[in-house]
């Protein structure tokens, strides 16, 4: 961990600054839609990118959470009747919330993970109409995080056709002694290593099990 002092002129500049240290942080929240698609295509361990994704978010909210109250503090008055602050509020608000559904995660993570996803996308809807839309560098970390996601999002249909030869695999799902077993028919041989995470899409079984 290294600690970098910067030089600021006002208590202004620096909630500002903390504010885009903060979306810059988020980038990295935004790489792609599953940890385990990430992990694969940067060739390291799902430990490893899920550490990363919990470090960023970790330094991002309390960079958030300074630049509101300075924001707030600085303007003197903070009216919810303002869009900006309305977006501001709750864009805080989704991202500090963030921590409800990861303790939850041990009851229930299918639904702990779909209430992350759904603040996350709250959250980015929100700062997109909090962050001033004159000119392009307001929005420039924005653009960069969607692009990244959306990349990653057209990658993985392209990485399933090619797995499956723009064909379907077999599944054959047993259960057994409180166990399910899932057997596949692969059209294509697909090397593992230990403890590696596997996506797997049923329709069959869910048409969003994929998700």
């Amino acid at each position: 961990m290294t600690c970098v002092l910067v030089y600021f002129p006002g208590m202004t500049q620096a909630g500002f600054r903390a504010g885009r240290l903060s979306i810059i942080n988020t980038i990295l929240l935004f790489a792609g839609p599953h940890l385990s698609f990430v992990a694969d295509m940067l060739g390291v361990s799902i430990r490893t990118c899920r550490r990363l994704h919990v470090l960023a978010g970790l330094v991002a909210i309390p960079l958030a959470v300074f630049h509101a109250i300075v924001g707030a503090a600085t303007k003197g008055t903070f009216s919810l009747q303002t869009p900006r602050n309305l977006w501001a509020l709750i864009a805080i608000l989704s991202f500090c919330v963030q921590l409800i559904p990861l303790a939850l995660r041990h009851l229930s993570y299918e639904i702990a993970l779909r209430i992350h996803q759904l603040l996350s996308f709250v959250f980015a809807y929100a700062v997109w109409h909090h962050i001033p839309s004159v000119g392009l560098f307001p929005r420039l970390y924005l653009y960069i995080a969607s692009g990244m996601f959306l990349t990653a999002v057209a990658l993985q249909p392209g990485l399933v056709c090619y797995r499956n030869k723009l064909g379907l695999c077999r599944a054959r799902i047993s259960y057994d002694l409180n166990t399910i077993k899932v057997r596949l028919h692969l059209r294509r041989p697909l090397k593992l290593d230990a403890g590696q995470y596997i996506n797997l899409w049923v329709p069959a079984a869910s048409f969003w099990s994929l998700i």
